[in-house]
């Protein structure tokens, strides 16, 4: 039997949008749920769709695994993974969703993950601090530098300054531990190639914040000792449910139709709520997924519309403390959806002491249940309010729950940027600010 749960998805009741033009909406997807369909087959990736094909391809699992086994052993403590954007918060958001903010909790013995992400001399030194502190052989250490173009600035540089470093205290046995995940026939696949480091591919035609289901997301992850057979198990296991004709049953088309309506009243804002603080990171990976896929100058017939949804994350109870004012009495431009995995686990219950003499109801309590109490009358309180919101409840904080929200998210995107009519894959003014900068480094030269 399948000891795993779904997703529960709510929103029919509170995201004031009327059924029949919720209706009305998804009636237009019909068309688009067959290239959607397409796309599952298209093991050769020659769309951007493709990228709902990651989780059942087995050719690329296979050769994950064969990369942890040519890397990998017992003595294994760190491996540093070089990428920004697309290239790390995948693994990222699945790493601290298990393991809490920066890998807090991980289990003695195991190795970790350390994330190279901009080019800060802080951050930098902290992980070099870190290295010397603990690194003694090339065994203990592994290097995952990942670029789709093959030339992002600050993972380069990242690379290049800690390579250094490193091979000056640990020889050049080092190219042995480092692993170059990018295009195949880039410049850096062949930089890579000539200095004999391990390689990993990803498909060409698919976007990198689309890339969570191959090797990008995939490597660090199993290199650490994650479950990433379980991860793509709740991936495949969802992909039937965003494919389905019943806007009831599919929770990407849902929220994809929900999200449509309110912007077509003006709504530019959506709130992705946290009521637990380990998925922040997993809010950055879905804002990137969101603000690089619909925020574009012209829609798929070259019209200029500015087209965009503003993604946030709020963290609960955090952000409650900081925001709700502005949340409940401010401009009603905002779509939220709350996202919350209830806490199970063994928690602190509060203690009787003098304070609580003042503060009824709380003594006895456990932490988890007074999180549980804020996340409850938060959603009473946007009733209300009548503030639009969806729900989404994970199981749990584990790997396939994980699966299965970035697997319904990937889903979620493409259909709303097909309602928005734009084109969901590509990314015209990243550039922009890019070639700005590389010519501020050139003229310092």
């Amino acid at each position: 039997m399948d000891r795993h749960k779904a997703l529960v998805f709510a929103y029919t009741k509170t995201a004031l949008t009327p059924p029949k033009e919720l209706g009305s909406v998804v009636i237009r997807l019909k068309k688009y749920s067959n290239t959607l369909r397409d796309a599952l087959e298209d093991s050769r990736y020659t769309r951007g769709e493709s990228s709902v094909h990651l989780p059942f391809d087995k050719t690329i699992a296979r050769a994950v695994e064969d990369m942890v086994a040519a890397t990998v052993s017992r003595g294994l403590k760190y491996v540093i993974v070089i990428g920004i954007g697309g290239s790390n918060l995948g693994a990222r958001a699945v790493y601290e969703a298990l393991y809490g903010k920066n890998g807090a909790r991980v289990p003695l013995g195991k190795p970790q993950l350390l994330f190279l992400d901009t080019a800060d001399p802080h951050l930098y030194e902290a992980v070099n601090r870190e290295l010397k502190a603990h690194v003694k052989h090339t065994g203990e250490v592994l290097i995952n530098l990942i670029s789709k173009s093959g030339n992002t600035t600050e993972s380069v540089a990242n690379f290049e300054v800690l390579y250094a470093e490193l091979k000056r205290r640990l020889g050049t046995a080092l190219r042995n531990r480092v692993v170059v995940t990018t295009d195949e026939g880039s410049a850096l696949w062949n930089a890579a190639q000539a200095h004999r480091f391990k390689t990993l591919s990803m498909p060409r035609q698919v976007g990198g914040r689309f890339l969570m289901f191959s090797a990008v997301g995939l490597f660090p992850l199993a290199a650490v000792g994650i479950d990433i057979a379980t991860l793509l198990k709740g991936a495949r296991d969802i992909t039937p449910a965003c494919m389905s004709a019943d806007v009831h049953k599919n929770f990407a088309c849902a929220s994809a139709g929900v999200l449509y309506v309110h912007r077509r009243k003006g709504l530019r804002t959506y709130n992705q709520f946290f009521f637990n603080p380990d998925l922040e990171t997993l809010g950055a990976w879905s804002s990137q997924l969101m603000a690089e896929s619909i925020g574009k100058e012209r829609n798929d017939k070259g019209k200029i519309v500015h087209e965009g949804i503003l993604p946030l994350v709020s963290i609960g109870s955090t952000h409650l403390h900081s925001l709700s004012q502005l949340y409940f009495g401010g401009p009603r431009l905002m779509v939220t959806t709350f996202i919350y995995a209830p806490n199970t686990a063994p928690s602190t219950r509060v203690p009787r002491t003098v304070i609580l003499k003042h503060l009824k109801g709380i003594a006895g309590v456990p932490l988890s249940g007074i999180m549980g109490a804020l996340y409850g009358g938060v959603k009473r309180s946007y009733q209300k309010h009548g503030l639009p919101f969806m729900e989404l409840v994970l199981p749990a904080l584990d790997v396939y729950s994980m699966g299965q929200y970035m697997q319904m998210k990937l889903f979620e995107i493409m259909y709303l940027a097909h309602m928005l009519g734009v084109n969901a894959f590509d990314q015209p003014n990243v550039e922009d600010y890019k070639q700005e900068s590389r010519q501020l480094l050139q003229a310092r030269r």
